[in-house]
């Protein structure tokens, strides 16, 4: 077989190429391996946060729903509360309303007394008798 320079060159890198290729293939270079357990390790701990996270989640989705709850029922109180304002409110108005008539009633009957008393009425004999007969009746 003849070779040439050029076929001892292609050996010579061909060669090489094995060499260099199984030492990279096969050698003690860690360093890839660490990245990939940093990497794995990493992802571990991104998994464990995503779970914390969804069962906090799920915890505050219950809290929320519990407060959805004691909010409806509150709601419910103060319309019930709000109705039974307004009913007071008007009996109040109608109870002012009936103090107020028997205010001017009182007052009317106060005025009367106090003419009487300034002017009492003067009746004698019969005048008298038939006033205390139609008052008696």
């Amino acid at each position: 077989m003849k070779l040439d320079i050029k076929s001892i060159l292609i050996v010579i890198l061909l060669g090489f190429t094995l060499i260099f290729g199984y030492k990279w293939y096969f050698g003690n270079n860690n360093e890839y391996k660490d990245k990939l357990n940093q990497l794995q390790d990493r992802y571990d701990e991104i998994e464990k946060e995503k779970k914390e996270s969804n069962k906090r989640l799920e915890d505050n989705a219950f809290v929320i729903d519990s407060l959805l709850f004691v909010d409806s029922l509150n709601n419910q109180k103060i319309a019930l509360l709000e109705f039974n304002v307004r009913e007071a409110e008007d009996k109040a108005n109608e109870s002012a309303g009936k103090l107020s008539k028997v205010q001017k009633e009182l007052a009317d009957t106060r005025k009367k007394i106090k003419e009487f008393k300034n002017n009492p009425p003067n009746r004698t004999g019969d005048d008298l008798l038939n006033s205390i007969k139609n008052k008696t009746k």
